[in-house]
């Protein structure tokens, strides 16, 4: 892997050599490459400053696994944050009406049940004290923030799992004039080692302040790998046709870039043949 990412950055013409890596390799790398991305928001998640919860200072305690704000604190108009969200107490007989501004994201427990609002529509809802036996607020509290955490770790990695599909997607799109020359399967492969610095630039952009031109110019050079990929294919494509026209080259079948040796690149997790994946 070492290799590859190595390549990817300072000679991206030989990513070709690697283009009979195994399928489960390839997705790995992927998955390694999405988590780095992944690294600004996740810090962000955890550095988030949490309020500290209890009965003294939200007037609320858990009574028959439901939730009961009737201590002398209790204040309809007291605003708690958790992992980002404001959270607030009601009790069963109030409305939503009753709070005056919910914000861009919060959480509204009442009862039993925990809605998650975004502005003022409810996204979702369920029975949290039914579904985690809390005998306490702080303990229950404790364990939303751990649920949050995990979710909001999860959701950043999915998200930028599907970011890089679509990055990998639209730059693959520029090789599909090589679909006769290299089966796309390949070209996939190839693309998903080619995006590494751009991997890189997000995991970067999402861990420092970097102002908006300076991040576009480089994302531009970033891009580099997949243009110097592309004249790569093509350069072998106008020899290896050549090679063809004048009877030096015997048409074996096999890829534009299958003239790479399994001996140039590490032997572990490359395909034995191209009929293994067919």
């Amino acid at each position: 892997m070492f290799n590859i990412f190595k390549d990817s950055l300072f000679d991206p013409k030989g990513l070709v050599k690697y283009v009979n890596k195994k399928g489960f390799f390839v997705f790995i790398y992927y998955i390694i490459l999405a988590i780095f991305m992944s690294a600004g928001p996740i810090v962000n998640i955890a550095k988030q400053v949490n309020s500290t919860f209890s009965e003294e200072n939200t007037g609320c305690s858990i009574v028959n696994e439901s939730v009961v704000c009737s201590g002398d604190n209790y204040d309809i108009d007291n605003v708690f944050y958790l992992s980002g969200f404001r959270v607030f107490f009601l009790n069963e007989s109030d409305t939503i009406d009753v709070i005056d501004d919910l914000g861009l994201q919060s959480v509204v427990i009442q009862g039993k049940s925990l809605s998650i609002y975004f502005g003022d529509t409810n996204y979702y809802q369920f029975d949290f004290f039914d579904l985690y036996d809390v005998e306490s607020i702080e303990e229950g509290m404790d364990s939303l923030a751990s649920f949050f955490l995990i979710g909001g770790i999860a959701g950043v990695v999915i998200q930028n799992i599907v970011l890089l599909l679509v990055v990998v997607l639209i730059s693959s799109l520029a090789f599909l004039r090589f679909r006769k020359e290299i089966r796309y399967r390949k070209i996939f492969k190839l693309v998903i080692f080619a995006v590494t610095p751009l991997a890189v630039l997000f995991t970067f952009y999402g861990l420092f302040d970097i102002n908006e031109i300076v991040f576009f110019i480089l994302m531009f050079i970033a891009y580099r790998p997949i243009f110097t990929l592309q004249r790569e294919i093509l350069s072998r494509s106008a020899i290896r046709n050549y090679n063809k026209q004048h009877e030096q080259e015997p048409n074996n079948g096999d890829d534009v870039v299958e003239s790479y040796k399994y001996d140039e690149v590490e032997t572990e997790d490359v395909e034995d043949s191209d009929d293994e994946l067919d």
